[in-house]
């Protein structure tokens, strides 16, 4: 099969790594997808851009007026930034999130130069980014501004929240909740930002409230699409369109929980969405697995990571649940100065876990959180938790004596009772 990419850009970044490039602890160069790869493996790439899809003829039409033409066609257009809807948004200054290396090559040479910072959106990459700028360079002063009262789209708890907090503030990033930026002021750069209650200078703005599908051109090809505008896929990922597909961040996910529609636009679903599209461009071959919701992020030194559904989500849909917490070190014996984190977890009327939440200085955050994303998937119950053996080792491992999660199970199972209604049982 003779295979064709076309990207409107010759150079993209990591994306997940793109904040580490805006605080300098990368260069742009370090970061790059290489599209030479894509060439080594006989894919051929052409740069340019489609503006339209003839799904009649099997036809994409370029906007240079060209045209080609396909047997199966894969959508695979990403995400687009939500925009802030404030005054003076054309001042220089400002930017969104991307993915083009030169987007990000100016971002981070502006971040370099300024002094003050505004981000504005308290969510995982707001929170990532405000403290990577602040502890790579710490004179300059960091505005971190969430119009809610809450932080990282309310997917953590009060407990853990008081934690991302607290390291915020011994990082000195001025954080500024329940407020908006109405507009922003300066002659032709930005030079302040004026809020709800209160007008703070700044030279340079990040802007981080989330993202959207980047579907213009499958919703002009009649693609069906939902009402956020994301491509609705079957379990193979093929479109309401003959001969078409569609992966990754611009089309419909829905939870392995409830079967509700989320946003799942992380870059770990991305890639399994376009793996499970390459093997069935034939025909129907692997099955697309509903999501886990779940995300990591850092904030300083302080790891955060979700899986499945925690307080805030399981308040908002109605859902009775019963939560546990335990704490425990990344490694064993105490005289090897292991660090701590904490974790909690959320059950469902049931006994089977529906979420579930880590934190701590340690890298063994990410481990505890894929481990729950599989119990989550496979609706493991408490008491299945618990009799399942985990792997120790002194320096990489909680002592199998106190593992996290078995404990939090263990509590769970001990004061097991429901007053059948919404919220803690």
């Amino acid at each position: 099969k003779s295979v064709l990419i076309i990207t409107d850009r010759e150079d993209s970044q990591i994306p997940c790594a793109v904040p580490y490039v805006l605080s300098g602890m990368l260069k742009p160069e370090e970061n790059r997808h290489p599209l030479k790869k894509l060439e080594d493996l006989g894919i051929e790439v052409l740069i340019g851009r489609a503006t339209a899809i003839d799904s009649y003829k099997g036809k994409v039409i370029l906007e240079d007026g060209n045209s080609l033409s396909y047997e199966k066609l894969v959508i695979a257009t990403g995400w687009a930034p939500n925009r802030l809807h404030a005054g003076n948004m054309e001042l220089e200054g400002i930017f969104y999130p991307s993915v083009i290396t030169q987007e990000v090559k100016q971002t981070a040479e502006r971040m370099k130069k300024a002094g003050k910072i505004l981000i504005v959106g308290a969510g995982l990459i707001g929170l990532n980014l405000s403290g990577l700028l602040k502890s790579n360079f710490p004179d300059k002063r960091v505005f971190l501004v969430e119009a809610r009262d809450f932080l990282a789209n309310g997917i953590f708890s009060k407990e853990v929240e008081g934690d991302i907090e607290k390291e915020l503030e011994r990082l000195g990033v001025e954080l500024i909740k329940n407020n908006a930026v109405l507009e922003f002021e300066g002659k032709e750069r930005v030079e302040s930002a004026v809020l709800k209650d209160r007008r703070i200078e700044v030279d340079t703005c990040f802007i981080s409230i989330g993202f959207r599908p980047n579907t213009s051109l499958a919703m002009e090809a009649g693609i069906e699409t939902d009402h956020k505008g994301a491509i609705i896929v079957d379990s193979f990922m093929r479109t309401s369109v003959e001969g078409i597909l569609a992966c990754g961040d611009c089309v419909q996910h829905r939870s392995a929980i409830d079967g509700k529609v989320i946003t799942a636009m992380f870059a770990s679903v991305a890639g399994r969405d376009g793996r499970v599209a390459g093997m069935n461009i034939e025909g129907p071959e692997v099955k697309l697995e509903k999501v886990v919701p779940s995300g990591i992020t850092q904030v300083g030194s302080l790891f955060v990571g979700f899986a499945g559904y925690t307080g805030r989500i399981l308040k908002e849909n109605s859902i009775a649940y019963s939560s546990t917490s335990s704490s425990a070190t990344d490694g064993h014996p105490s005289a090897l100065k292991p660090k701590e984190f904490g974790v909690k977890l959320y059950f469902d009327k049931r006994g089977k876990i529906i979420g579930g939440e880590v934190v701590g200085r340690s890298k063994s955050v990410f481990y505890l959180v894929e481990l729950l994303k599989i119990f989550i998937f496979e609706r493991r119950h408490a008491e299945e938790i618990v009799s399942l053996t985990r792997n120790a080792f002194p320096l990489l491992t909680p002592s199998p004596l106190s593992e996290p999660i078995s404990e939090c199970a263990v509590e769970f199972v001990k004061n097991w009772s429901f007053a059948g209604e919404s919220g803690e049982g």
